[in-house]
């Protein structure tokens, strides 16, 4: 609501409005577990996000990231879910596999975020990719976004049986001696769940569904 005329409806965009609420789920998610990396962290707030793809067919995820902050999803994510950290290394480690036993037409996410060890170079990045091969050995899935610091997969498996993750790099920019950390988080997909809850209105102007599209993106109910 407007400050000081609550029937009409203000919108505010940008960091001081959205980083408050970041910072609380990821100092939420270090309370409950301490040892939590700020790789960590992010790889479960992401992984946590509930998708708004489909109510923005005119933008893609660099618009709006991988979709809107839910803390509830985020913090069963951390219950629920396997965390794994690893690294690569150029000149010996370019790739890790893990191997998941899984659930033909149930649905899964995988969510992995590494670190920029390098920030003074700017003329390029390292490049990790994310891909998931399915028990005969093909690729299923693929998440292969440059200059970025995460990837996410969301897929439903064909076979039940053993799949496996790969974490790849692309292109190393971090010197042989320097470790590349990441984190993936693997589990059930919620992001597209149904947020539960009641609402109360309040009067005109308190639409209840987030921004109309011409103010920007939309959120669901």
């Amino acid at each position: 609501a407007k400050h000081d005329d609550e029937n009409l409806v203000r919108f505010i965009l940008g960091t001081s409005i959205s980083a408050p609420q970041v910072a609380g789920t990821a100092a939420m998610l270090r309370a409950i577990d301490p040892t939590l990396t700020a790789i960590d962290t992010k790889a479960l707030i992401l992984h946590g996000v509930e998708d708004i793809a489909a109510a923005n067919p005119l933008y893609t995820r660099f618009r709006y990231g991988l979709g809107m902050l839910r803390t509830d999803l985020v913090v069963e994510g951390q219950q629920r879910d396997r965390l794994l950290r690893g690294h690569l290394r150029q000149g010996s480690i370019a790739q890790i596999d893990y191997t998941f036993d899984l659930i033909a037409g149930r649905r899964y996410a995988a969510t992995m975020c590494f670190a920029r060890t390098d920030p003074a170079n700017q003329a390029d990045w390292d490049n990790i990719d994310l891909y998931v091969y399915g028990p005969d050995a093909r690729l299923r899935a693929a998440s292969e976004t440059a200059r970025n610091l995460y990837e996410k997969i969301v897929f439903v498996p064909r076979q039940t049986g053993r799949h496996r993750i790969s974490v790849v790099s692309r292109n190393f920019t971090s010197a042989a001696n320097i470790d590349v950390p990441f984190t993936l988080i693997f589990g059930d997909d919620r992001s597209g769940a149904v947020q539960k809850g009641s609402f109360l209105s309040m009067g005109p102007g308190c639409q209840g569904r987030g921004e109309p599209g011409a103010n920007g993106l939309i959120i669901p109910p």
